[in-house]
């Protein structure tokens, strides 16, 4: 109830852990984080998801860090979705409460789009924490705007053509 906008995946559970906390782990930043095993050693892994705005074509970049700790086992992974989108990331990292920045890009394909984060491998921990997506622009272009671009360049193709035809070798041998 904590993490606004988040819904846990059905049939699965994760914690929020804080400061305090008995395992001594820590957050990346801030105060809390997800541990997407729920205190569990193995599957089924836990999972979080969130509806987000977007521009349909619009190019955007998914952050977040993924928590390791050779305490409880590694590798530890999580399988990253937005919209068509599915990238799995693995940390091997050895040693106690390690954390590492994982970048994922991907196209909005509507006005909305769900962001979901499953855990996918490790033992009783795979940190969850610092998630952040970043519009980079809309590169894709409007289908429209190739219309019209293509019939522009046929138009200059065709004058063009019509040109070489006039002033070519027949052209100037009639004259």
């Amino acid at each position: 109830t904590s993490m606004t906008g988040w819904t846990v995946n059905a049939g699965h559970n994760v914690s929020w852990i804080g400061p305090g906390n008995p395992f001594g782990l820590s957050s990346q930043d801030g105060t809390h984080f997800l541990d997407l095993t729920d205190y569990s050693n193995g599957s089924p892994y836990g999972g979080v998801s969130q509806t987000i705005a977007t521009v349909a074509g619009g190019h955007y970049d998914l952050t977040f860090y993924l928590g390791s700790n050779s305490g409880s086992g590694v590798p530890d992974g999580i399988s990253v979705t937005a919209g068509a989108t599915t990238q799995n990331f693995l940390s091997t990292l050895n040693a106690a409460n390690q954390w590492e920045v994982e970048l994922m890009s991907f196209v909005a394909t509507g006005s909305t789009t769900l962001l979901s984060f499953q855990g996918s491998a490790g033992g009783a921990y795979i940190g969850l924490d610092n998630v952040s997506v970043a519009f980079t622009g809309v590169t894709t272009p409007i289908p429209g705007a190739d219309l019209m671009l293509g019939t522009g360049l046929l138009g200059l193709g065709f004058v063009g053509h019509r040109r070489s035809k006039q002033t070519g070798p027949s052209a100037i041998r009639a004259a």
